[in-house]
């Protein structure tokens, strides 16, 4: 009785392991070679969704990056957002006060798509602020007060670019800053990245220059190992700021 009792305790054992091991699957991993598992875009499993999107290529030894089409923006706090730009540039009227003083530059946490030429959408999270020291980065749009723009983004990047700055065109000449950053790489001097995208702030449709400013990642995409960074501080000799640290000077 002992015998057939354990007999049939190994067969039970053997039944439910063999069940385990080839049950149906449940469409959210699949299992490839034993040293490669990938998670499928299933949405009854959202933490196996991929939180930014692969969108680099290698070339030549060189990591190259699709360059996105659009970009939108969502600030948190929209009232907030929208109370600070609208008062920077009433500050525009104030005699004696033609620039967009530090009070106006805080920090806002936003939302953040990317659109690449091919369709796929990247999501990310990113600080932004007004940028820039005269009126001229803030005009009148037809739903609000467009501005000049510097972004950081938390966890991805847009064509390889972390921190950069979204210009109003005119306040670069527009197609000139395009050509004379371009003509600068080609010649073999250091320039930041620039080009043309389409945005969209807090529904607000416009056209931005985009430019990466001096960061590691420009260092990475002209090969130059990590060191300092020099760059002039334009707030000497300009008496409208003050003279005090700040993340722009290295």
């Amino acid at each position: 009785v002992r015998i057939r009792a354990v007999g049939a305790v190994l067969f039970l054992l053997i039944g439910l392991q063999f069940l385990n091991s080839s049950g149906p699957d449940n469409g959210a991993m699949t299992s490839g070679s034993s040293d490669e598992t990938f998670v499928k875009d299933d949405a009854r499993f959202p933490e196996g969704i991929p939180p930014w999107c692969l969108d680099q290529e290698t070339h030549a030894g060189r990591e190259t990056y699709a360059v996105p089409v659009h970009l939108e923006i969502n600030v948190d706090d929209h009232r907030s957002w929208s109370t600070n730009v609208f008062e920077a540039w009433l500050s525009r009227g104030v005699i004696g006060h033609t620039v967009i003083t530090d009070q106006f530059k805080g920090n806002y946490g936003a939302s953040v798509v990317l659109t690449y030429p091919d369709g796929h959408r990247c999501v990310d999270r990113a600080q932004i602020r007004i940028h820039g020291d005269m009126g001229d980065h803030l005009r009148p749009g037809l739903n609000g007060i467009e501005t000049s723009l510097d972004v950081r983004l938390e966890s991805g990047h847009a064509a390889g670019i972390i921190h950069f700055k979204l210009f109003l065109p005119e306040t670069r000449r527009g197609d000139n800053e395009v050509f004379a950053t371009s003509l600068a790489s080609e010649v073999g001097l250091l320039s930041p990245r620039t080009f043309f995208i389409e945005a969209t702030v807090n529904g607000m449709e416009t056209r931005y220059l985009l430019q990466e400013k001096f960061r590691n990642e420009f260092l990475e995409q002209n090969q130059i190992p990590e060191s300092p960074i020099f760059q002039g501080d334009e707030r000497v000799g300009q008496q409208w700021t003050k003279h005090e640290d700040s993340e722009d000077v290295l």
